[in-house]
């Protein structure tokens, strides 16, 4: 089964999500990639992997989103973080996840940009 898209605001597939939100909050966009969730809510992006969140920041906090895709090689969706002592999420897909990696970057892209 390949990834998955979800664009309009509904409630997440991913309990470690649905956990993650706070009173009012929603999820805007969210794709599945292999064993790996990326969120876009009301007010942050959260990235799950299995059993645990390894990203969860505000839209306010991340200084920037990069899309990276080259010849041969898995593609990687990077998001940055303010502050250095936060890791950065990373997504990272094959082909077939181009489509789903770039509707996220849209997604924050347009945020950030109006932020």
């Amino acid at each position: 089964m390949g990834p998955t898209t979800q664009s309009d605001v509904r409630p997440s597939s991913h309990s470690l999500i649905t956990a993650l939100l706070e009173p009012g909050e929603e999820v805007e966009h969210e794709i599945a990639v292999g064993e790996r969730t990326v969120a876009v809510t009301t007010n942050r992006v959260a990235i799950v992997e299995a059993d645990r969140v390894t990203l969860s920041i505000s839209i306010d906090d991340i200084k920037r989103i990069e899309l990276d895709i080259e010849k041969d090689r898995s593609g990687m969706l990077v998001i940055v973080p303010d502050e250095s002592i936060d890791h950065p999420g990373v997504l990272t897909f094959d082909r077939d996840g181009c489509a789903p990696a770039g509707t996220v970057l849209v997604t924050v892209g347009r945020r950030l940009a109006t932020s």
